[in-house]
């Protein structure tokens, strides 16, 4: 987030995986200023990253933060410098996109349901996501990298792609 950010851009920002900020970055919160309710999923994702505390009194102080209290709260993930903050953003999001597919799809979907699930549940799930993963092609490339003392190439058309 560069600037100025409110409503859907904060909304957007929340949902993916890595926020970067840089420290005049200014995050809003004026629903309730306005008479109005969070959109864009705020209500689902700012709890989420932050506990519903703290997500609540931002949004019922209609509170404005800088970056470097987004990044102290949760809020964002990093804080680099202003003129600096779109090219860390695409560096992370290059990062992120070179990860194995399955595994990372899987470690999504397991966060998205922390809490719903009770102990035996979550074993479970575990047990399924990793027999997938074991028996997946990304596996074969990430432990052949490992053993090769290389970079694993998920997504590159090489064998353990994640497209197979």
């Amino acid at each position: 987030m560069e600037g100025v950010a409110a409503g859907a851009s904060v909304g957007l920002a929340l949902l993916g995986d890595h926020v970067v900020v840089g420290p005049s970055t200014r995050i809003l919160f004026p629903f309730i200023k306005l008479g109005l309710v969070p959109d864009w999923g705020l209500l689902r994702s700012l709890p989420q990253r932050i506990g519903v505390g703290r997500a609540r009194h931002l949004v019922f102080a209609g509170a404005a933060i800088d970056g470097a209290e987004a990044v102290n709260i949760g809020l964002a993930d990093e804080l680099v410098d202003d003129d600096a903050v779109m090219t860390v953003a695409l560096e992370r999001a290059e990062a992120f996109a070179s990860l194995p597919r399955e595994a990372t799809a899987r470690i999504k979907a397991r966060f998205r349901a922390f809490g719903r699930l009770d102990f035996a549940q979550d074993l479970d799930a575990e047990r399924v996501d990793q027999v997938a993963c074991l028996t997946h092609g990304e596996f074969a490339e990430g432990l052949s990298a490992q053993l090769g003392r290389r970079a694993p190439r998920f997504i590159d058309g090489t064998p353990g792609d994640a497209t197979e």
